[in-house]
């Protein structure tokens, strides 16, 4: 390559370069920001101790849905609980259907000593990881649906895939006759 070919070649390098910072640039500027405070509390009524959602589901005969999360650090944990546990499609069919019980394992957000042991060894017992970790059990505790991670949808789509996990679950337990 002679001299006017090389100085072609690195002026078009040059600006070849330079136009995809400018366009990298622009592309950060204008990309959604991702909104990751905490949600406001939902008003679904969440609880905390898995023996108690068990009794409660035993008696209502509903299903236990167990929320792992981490409300002040994990980021799909925060979308989750704001796109769908804060919506009316996910609180007509938790109201229906399931008894909720969270299990936050917050870094930094005060817990009560007892609270935070109780959902570590709750953790460990579901080997809920990744973060968010949803598990469907039935009024015995036995699982019959999870989902680990959230990587968006509709809150349609989300109670979707619940009541289809649900519904494969009455069919396992329907006595067969011969």
């Amino acid at each position: 390559m002679n001299e006017v070919g090389k100085k072609i070649w690195k002026t078009g390098l040059s600006l070849t370069f330079g136009a995809v910072a400018i366009v990298l640039a622009i592309g950060l500027l204008l990309r959604p920001k991702l909104d990751l405070t905490p949600a406001e509390p939902s008003h679904l009524p969440w609880l905390t101790d898995l023996p108690k959602a068990l009794e409660q589901a035993k008696a209502e005969k509903k299903w236990v849905f167990l929320n792992f999360g981490g409300s002040d650090w994990c980021a799909a944990c925060i979308v989750l609980d704001k796109k769908i546990f804060n919506t009316r499609e996910f609180a007509a069919f938790a109201a229906t259907n399931l008894v909720l019980v969270d299990i936050d394992l917050p870094l930094k957000k005060p817990q009560p000593e007892a609270l935070k042991q109780a959902n570590l060894k709750l953790s460990d017992q579901f080997n809920a990881n990744p973060l968010p970790c949803l598990i469907l059990l039935d009024s015995d505790g036995k699982e019959v649906f999870r989902m680990e991670g959230y990587e968006g949808g509709s809150p349609k789509k989300f109670v979707a895939a619940f009541q289809q996990a649900i519904e494969r679950a009455k069919k396992r337990d329907v006595p067969r006759t011969k």
